[in-house]
């Protein structure tokens, strides 16, 4: 919860679509946090003869929304888990990044084939843990992560190029065959 998820998601859909021709969809409550989820729709074009079109969904953090999280990420061909960098964030990212763990198999995704990307945001933060201290809560190798300042715009492109690049690579695997 609050780590940046549908910042992110406004940040992107500002890049991308600066016309606001897709429309950025919201569920939030009423002090504005995300309560189901938040949709973005992108097109990426053709790819292998087919037809790609993305839909980007966040998935809100408070733990009394599991279920929700498990409908959501059913049928993910990609994560990315966004981090806080705020020292006082550890233990709340731990328990998300568990959850995540428990969540994937839950909701029928082998985490071992779906390619799950990690953002450490809000870098810019006084006293932001390091990069190296964080990857080492995910078990990730160092520079494994995706540094960002969401709010800016800083990560988020590189973030999303990364885990659509790793989607397709991850598909067109699986399509190749037949």
């Amino acid at each position: 919860a609050l780590g940046g998820k549908t910042t992110n998601l406004r940040v992107l859909h500002n890049i991308t679509d600066p016309e606001e021709r897709e429309r950025l969809v919201s569920v939030n409550t009423a002090d504005d946090r995300t309560l189901f989820f938040d949709l973005l729709p992108f097109e990426l074009g053709s790819v292998l003869g087919y037809k790609v079109a993305l839909k980007l969904y966040t998935v809100p953090g408070q733990v009394r929304y599991d279920a929700t999280r498990r409908v959501v990420l059913a049928g993910a061909d990609a994560v990315v888990f966004v981090s806080d960098s705020h020292p006082a964030r550890e233990s709340d990212n731990r328990k998300a990044w568990d959850d995540l763990s428990k969540t994937m198999p839950a909701a029928r995704l082998d985490p071992a084939a779906v390619p799950v990307l990690v953002q450490l945001n809000k870098r810019d933060l006084p006293g932001a843990v390091s990069q190296e201290a964080m990857a080492s809560w995910f078990g990730l190798a160092p520079g494994a992560a995706f540094p960002a300042i969401a709010c800016e715009g800083v990560g988020v492109l590189d973030t999303f190029i990364a885990a659509a690049k790793l989607m397709l690579e991850r598909l067109v695997a699986v399509a190749e065959p037949q």
